[in-house]
């Protein structure tokens, strides 16, 4: 399973589902953006969900099967 977060925090959603593919997230705090990078290296950090580029950048980044928010 595919999936992404919006509003990620330090990441509940992926330590409650470790075995499913991370493969993005959306979180513009420091301190839970740096908790992320550390414990899910691979996936991506795209930031704010309300920037322009947001869909684009979020669809080039890979289309989750599952979307947490």
């Amino acid at each position: 399973m595919r999936a992404a977060t919006l509003f990620s925090g330090i990441g509940a959603p992926e330590c409650a589902m470790p075995h499913w593919s991370w493969v993005w997230h959306a979180e513009i705090e420091k301190f839970p953006s740096a908790v992320l990078r550390a414990r899910h290296p691979m996936s991506v950090n795209l930031g704010d969900v309300n920037a322009e580029d947001f869909i684009e950048r979020a669809l080039k980044a890979g289309r989750p099967d599952c979307l947490v928010f």
